[in-house]
C-alpha cells in the first residue's frame, strides 16, 4: 500500500495568506478626510514633513468643492422638477439629464428611453424627424431649432438649443419639450401675492388660466357674468395688462407657473 503523500510545507507567505481564525476579514475604512489620512500618517500625532501637509491641506480643499458640487447638483435638479415643461440634457441622442415633466413624457408617449439612455420613438417617422433635428443641431449648423411630433393621436412641442461644444466632452444639447394639451399650473395664493389680487379676483385669474370664458368662470363660481367681467377688469388693471390674453400669458409664463 502506498503512503499518502505528505503536503509541503507552509511558507511564511502562506501563512500570511490564511484567514484569521474567526474567518472574517475586517477591512480598513476608507479614509475620507484630512483627519482620516493623519490617523494613518501619523497614527501618534507625529509631525508630518511640510510637503505632506500641503498636499493634506490641498486634498481637504478639494473634497469640500467636491461635496459642494455634489449639493449644488442636486439642488439644480430639484429645482428643475418644477418646472412646467420637460427639460433634457442630451450628449448627441443620450439622455444625461433629464427633470420629472421630461420623464412623464418619454413614459407612455411616442418617445422611448433605452436602456442605454438612448432617444428614440417606435414610430419610423418621428424617429426619422428627431435624429434629424438633433444631429442638424448637434452639428453646428443651427443654434435652436423647434419641431412639431406627432404619432398615435400625441403631439409634443420639441425645441433643441445647443448648449456646448461637440468636443467639450460634457453634454452638448438641451432639448425642452412640452405636450401642449397638457393643463398649466395654476396657483391663485401665488395670483394674489405677486399681484394684489382678492381672493376671488385671484380664483377668477385661475380659471383664466385653465381656459374658461367668463360665462364658464360665471358658472363655476355661480356668480353673474357681469360680475365675472368686472373682476376681469380689476385684473387687468392690477396686472397693468389691457387683454385678458395677455394676462393668461403673464400668469402661465411668471413665476407662479412653477409647480
Amino acid at each position: 500500500m502506498s503512503q499518502p503523500e505528505k503536503s509541503a510545507p507552509m511558507t511564511s507567505h502562506a501563512r500570511q495568506a490564511e484567514p484569521a481564525q474567526s474567518g472574517v476579514h475586517r477591512a480598513r475604512r476608507r479614509p475620507q478626510t484630512e483627519e482620516d489620512w493623519r490617523e494613518i500618517l501619523a497614527p501618534e500625532g507625529e509631525e508630518l514633513a511640510g510637503e505632506v501637509e500641503a498636499l493634506l491641506s490641498a486634498y481637504e480643499r478639494l473634497r469640500r468643492r467636491q461635496a459642494e458640487v455634489a449639493m449644488n447638483a442636486e439642488a439644480l435638479a430639484k429645482t428643475l422638477d418644477h418646472l412646467p415643461i420637460g427639460v433634457i440634457m442630451l450628449e448627441d441622442d443620450r439622455v444625461v439629464v433629464s427633470n420629472q415633466a421630461a420623464d412623464k413624457l418619454l413614459n407612455g408617449t411616442v418617445f422611448r428611453r433605452g436602456i442605454d439612455d438612448r432617444l428614440s420613438s417606435s414610430e419610423p417617422e418621428v424617429q426619422e424627424q428627431l435624429k434629424g433635428i438633433i444631429e442638424y443641431v448637434a452639428s453646428g449648423m443651427s443654434d435652436r431649432e423647434a419641431v412639431a411630433l406627432e404619432a398615435n393621436g400625441q403631439r409634443l412641442h420639441i425645441v433643441v438649443t445647443l448648449v456646448g461644444e461637440r468636443d467639450s466632452g460634457g453634454p452638448n444639447l438641451l432639448m425642452a419639450i412640452s405636450d401642449p394639451s397638457s393643463v398649466p399650473n395654476a396657483d391663485a395664493d401665488a395670483y394674489r401675492a405677486l399681484y394684489g389680487l382678492t381672493r376671488t379676483e385671484a380664483e377668477v385669474a385661475r380659471q383664466m388660466v385653465l381656459g374658461k370664458t367668463p360665462r364658464e368662470i360665471a358658472e363655476t363660481l355661480e356668480v353673474g357674468v357681469e360680475t365675472t367681467r368686472t373682476h376681469v377688469k380689476h385684473i387687468l388693471q392690477k396686472t397693468g395688462c389691457h387683454r385678458q390674453v395677455d394676462a393668461v400669458r403673464l400668469f402661465v409664463t411668471g413665476p407662479a407657473a412653477l409647480k
